[in-house]
């Protein structure tokens, strides 16, 4: 069998019926099935690190788990190479004083001991640096490559929809009539 390849570049729903279309690995044996289950948790593992170094403005920590040879298609193009994607993420928390990402209906489909790809809805919520709010839904699929660690190799940010939050910050002051000192 051919290892199916995703497309990070292209039209949304021809990389999400190629992501759809990897058959999930099965596992006969007793240790197979428990190796592939702490494979699917160390992958999910990745991406709530990940997800921390972004929202924590830790550079870093994010070129931590970017591959030398990485692709990233998003709404500001076509990144190549590790330099153009740390110089996108620079931008990103350069333009923002908080982020707050949250993976939800993440999928991993594991192709090879080395080769994985993780498809998950993203909810992000950014602070810019005038204080406004900014509320982004993506679909987001990263294809990782494990050489030691797992790295993103190919990743596709396709915003769905995206809004300012026009209300002020939720703050947790007293309702009114209850003594804050109860």
């Amino acid at each position: 069998m051919t290892t199916p390849i995703v497309p990070v570049d292209g039209e949304l729903s021809a990389v999400n019926s190629a992501f759809w279309s990897i058959p999930k690995r099965t596992a006969t044996s007793v240790e197979d099935r428990i190796a592939s289950l702490e494979t699917d948790l160390e992958l999910r593992d990745v991406l709530a690190r990940y997800i921390d170094a972004l929202d924590s403005g830790d550079l870093d920590a994010i070129m931590r788990f970017i591959h030398d040879d990485c692709v990233i298609v998003g709404p500001r193009g076509t990144l190549v190479g590790k330099d153009e994607i740390r110089r996108d993420y620079e931008f990103i928390l350069a333009n923002s004083s908080a982020r707050v990402h949250r993976a939800t209906n993440v999928v991993v489909r594991v192709i090879a001991d080395d080769e994985a790809w993780i498809a998950s809805r993203n909810h992000a919520t950014l602070q810019r640096l005038d204080g406004t709010l900014i509320a982004v839904v993506a679909v987001v699929v990263d294809g990782l490559l494990k050489d030691g660690e797992w790295r993103m190799r190919q990743r596709r940010v396709a915003p769905i929809v995206s809004y300012s939050l026009d209300h002020e910050p939720f703050t947790l002051e007293p309702a009114a009539g209850i003594d804050a000192g109860d």
